[in-house]
């Protein structure tokens, strides 16, 4: 018997086929092979919960219909992060979403349940009705049947504009949850995210946000009761008859193309949902209608009656109009992308400077007999060295000159020592913070008139005489100074968060006529056309400011609309700053192509615009020469600008991101104006280089200086020792990369405090150790004869125009506390002891 072929003996020899090869022949490759396979089953076994077909689906599948159109779920997105606070907090955004007014709030829930189901209508309609198909069934005829009117935002007798109601109310109402929950859920465990803005805890949410509730779904009221009128007068169905609605045989087509899909015909599959798609595109139709007649009855109202609104509402109808247009675009153009294209070019030709220069301008600096203008070729050259020889009309006023009279027309009053002959110099510095510093500014100087009014005290009016300072300091003590002449400040009756008038004036909102100019205005018309406007935010800003005061019915009216002409006074007569009579101010915005200041007072600062020093370099050889330039006199720039007023200067020197513009001066080359704060946001540079310039003409004219500093920030307590600064997620995870970034954000605030604290050192070292020749044998210098105090509020500062009560009232408890028997009496308590700091300056004045 044969034992077969050599094959068949081969193969019963040969192991059974496997999955792997017998250990023995296993090399490296198989091994590796091996560890991929147990780690691709270990996965798959993790991951089980995460592959479910109810989880891709359901959850997954929705959430990427959602975000598949970023510029649509991008508009869902910011709102959400400025309810949290996430986004626009420090601004003032999440404050005025969350209004502590009922109506506003209201209706910020109207306007914003109206946005959400805008944004979800139209990506149903872009996008396609995902993830449910619209049900190809007919129009049903039986109005009376109870389904009909309910399970939907869309009453309607077509099954598939119901459907679409009921899936949009669904998503509105998850979406609300996601909203308002959120914001609970952070305040409930103590992680609210507008620390910044000053609000926390409950005081985030006024009325707990309920209004926004009942205005968010009053909105789905408002929206089926639309619809219901729609289809009772059958307008849907009328422009859904039309030929021009959808047509997709007017598309045309390129090579490789596919060709458009007829429009079914009755009696053919697909009909009844062809025509339901015809409805949902005639109900966009209505809709955008509609909102563009109430965006343009809201504007006609505002522009006729100067009234406002509240910028969430005016900012959703916006975003709805832009939101139906867009979608028009889309659905209808097959070009929208190259259409999209060319509109943004469009717009970036309008706004660039080449073609329209200067589309927003300063008021008042260009004069009719003025030989500069914000026209192209005859602005003011900078790099012409001659406006330096060109004082101002009426002259700027020199430093000595002006300690002369100060001392001069001051008058010792009873109970001062007998030795004192000269008057205390009081001259304060003021830090930026918006309008928590504007405040915060006014109640210091509140406390301090109220305190040192006289009597027993010396008057502190007769004391201070320069301020210095950035953002919503200066905005502060320009109203003061403006209102000077007037007299001490209204001492009267508190109302309920412990404001006095003139810090009630100041603390009124500001922010939402700016952001509704901004809105209607500076990122609409003005963006998209090629003109200058007279009309844009900051110039709102500053009209704010005034009318802020004209409604408390402030005394002179508004102190912003005084001019530097009157505040400079006559030069013969010695009346006004000219005698010293009153507080100049100095204010020192930043340019920024240069970071040049732009020094705007009545005092002559010629010395802090070009220091001088010895070279051995210099083009003649060796010598004294100017260093630099570190900033010009606005004055010496513009000398014929008399009518240019506080309210101007202050917003120039309180320009910040977003909320005000900023601008340029009519000069060439450019040069824009933005916050003072990016060079020195506490004053004191400016101040420490006027008294060291003037340290001889100081000891001269005076028995001592003090320099009160008003900060909104608190950074005493940090600066002296080293703070344990908690990292966020964020910075454990990308510390390394974001370091540089958050040195440059911390050192804007903090470099300039260290800084400033190197140059009171300086002070101290000149005026009362006896460290200059010239000063050591003076009678009057002492070892207090410079000295300073501060005052602090111990909360930071938010940069926005707008304060709810509580934040007002937290600003006031920054200087006083609310006794229940004594009413509003200073803190005396240790960790911010005001009166102590009260009694210590009455100590300086009384000292010999």
């Amino acid at each position: 018997m044969s034992d077969g072929t050599l094959g068949d003996r081969l193969d019963a020899q040969s192991p059974a086929p496997s999955g792997n090869p017998p250990e023995a022949d296993r090399g490296f490759p198989d091994r590796i092979t091996d560890a991929i396979e147990r780690f691709v089953h270990l996965f798959d076994y993790v991951s089980t919960p995460f592959r479910s077909s109810w989880l891709y689906c359901g959850i997954e599948r929705r959430i990427r219909w959602l975000i598949g159109n970023p510029l649509l779920s991008g508009q869902i997105a910011l709102y959400l992060a400025i309810a949290w606070g996430v986004v626009g907090s420090e601004l003032g955004l999440t404050d005025l979403f969350w209004h502590e007014n009922a109506w506003s709030q209201f209706w910020v829930g109207v306007g914003t349940s109206w946005l959400f189901g805008t944004v979800l209508f139209v990506n149903i309609l872009l996008r396609g009705f995902a993830p449910d198909r619209l049900p190809d069934s007919p129009t049903e005829t039986a109005w009376w049947r109870w389904w009909v009117f309910t399970h939907s935002l869309f009453p309607s007798l077509n099954p598939g504009i119901r459907r679409v109601g009921q899936w949009m109310f669904y998503w509105l109402t998850g979406l609300f949850v996601i909203l308002y929950l959120v914001k609970v859920l952070a305040i409930e465990v103590g992680q609210t995210f507008t620390t910044g803005a000053g609000s926390s805890g409950w005081q985030a949410l006024p009325y707990r946000g309920l209004l926004f509730c009942a205005g968010y779904f009053s909105g789905f009221v408002a929206i089926y009761l639309l619809s219901l009128f729609d289809a009772a007068i059958e307008l849907r169905e009328a422009v859904a008859r039309r030929g021009w609605l959808v047509s997709p045989e007017g598309v045309v087509c390129c090579a490789g193309d596919p060709e458009p899909a007829p429009a079914p015909q009755p009696g053919e599959p697909g009909f009844h949902r062809y025509h339901t798609l015809r409805l949902l595109h005639a109900m966009a139709i209505s809709l955008g209608s509609a909102i563009l007649a109430t965006l343009a009855g809201v504007v006609i109202w505002i522009g006729a009656t100067g009234g406002l609104i509240s910028p969430a509402i005016l900012l959703s109808l916006l975003l709805m109009l832009l939101d139906v247009l867009g979608g028009m675009i889309a659905f209808r153009v097959r070009g929208a992308r190259t259409l999209g294209t060319g509109l943004l070019l469009l717009v970036a030709l309008s706004n660039w400077n080449a073609v329209v220069r200067n589309k927003m301008t300063y008021p008042d600096i260009v004069c009719e007999s003025g030989t500069y203008t914000y026209t192209r070729g005859s602005e003011l050259l900078l790099n012409d060295s001659a406006y330096q020889n060109l004082p101002p009309n009426g002259e700027l006023i020199g430093g000595e000159d002006f300690l002369v009279q100060f001392k001069n027309h001051w008058q010792k009053p009873p109970g001062q020592p007998p030795r004192t002959t000269k008057p205390r110099l009081v001259v304060v510095a003021v830090s930026g913070g918006g309008i928590r510093a504007a405040v915060w500014t006014a109640v210091v100087l509140e406390g301090l008139e109220e305190r040192f009014g006289g009597n027993e005290n010396p008057n502190i009016r007769d004391h201070i005489r320069i301020f210095a300072g950035a953002s919503g300091g200066m905005v502060g003590a320009a109203a003061y100074v403006g209102d000077f002449d007037a007299g001490p400040l209204p001492q009267g009756r508190r109302d309920d968060a412990g404001l006095l008038p003139f810090s009630r004036a100041l603390a009124a909102d500001s922010l939402t006529p700016v952001v509704q100019t901004m809105i209607l205005r500076d990122f609409t018309l003005s963006t998209l056309l090629p003109l200058r406007s007279d009309v844009d935010r900051g110039r709102t800003l500053e009209e704010a400011w005034d009318q802020n005061f004209k409604r408390e019915e402030w005394r002179g009216g508004s102190p912003f609309a005084k001019k530097f002409v009157d505040l400079r006074g006559n030069k013969q007569q010695k009346t006004s700053e000219w005698g010293a009579r009153r507080p100049a101010l100095i204010f020192a915005p930043v340019m920024v192509e240069d970071s040049k200041r732009l020094f705007v007072s009545n005092l002559d600062l010629a010395p802090l615009t070009a220091p001088n020093g010895h070279r051995l370099d210099t083009a003649k050889g060796a010598g004294t020469t100017p260093l630099s330039r570190p900033g010009v006199e606005f004055f010496r720039l513009f000398p014929k600008a008399d009518n240019f007023k506080l309210g101007s200067a202050a917003r120039m020197s309180a320009t910040f991101p977003v909320v005000s513009p900023a601008v340029s001066l009519p000069v060439n080359p450019q040069r824009r104006v933005v916050d003072a704060g990016y060079f020195d946001n506490y004053g004191i540079d400016v101040l420490a280089n006027w008294l060291l310039h003037h340290q001889k003409a100081v000891v001269d004219n005076t028995s001592g200086v003090l320099l009160i500093q008003i900060r909104a920030y608190p950074l005493e307590k940090d600066g002296l020792g080293f703070p344990s600064q908690p990292q966020s997620p964020i910075d454990l995870i990308i510390g390394a990369v974001s370091a540089p970034l958050q040195a440059v954000l911390t050192a804007r605030g903090s470099a300039a405090y260290h800084r400033n604290n190197e140059l009171l050192a300086e002070l101290h070292r000149v005026f009362n150790t006896g460290a200059q020749p010239k000063l050591c044998t003076h009678p009057d210098v002492r070892s207090d004869f410079f000295t300073t105090v501060t005052f602090e509020q111990q909360k930071d500062a938010a940069l926005s125009w707008y304060l709810t009560a509580p934040q007002k009232k937290q600003v006031v408890e920054g200087f006083y506390h609310h006794d229940a028997a004594k009413g509003w009496v200073v803190r005396e308590d240790e960790e911010n002891n005001v009166e102590r700091k009260l009694n210590a300056i009455t100590d300086w004045f009384k000292k010999p």
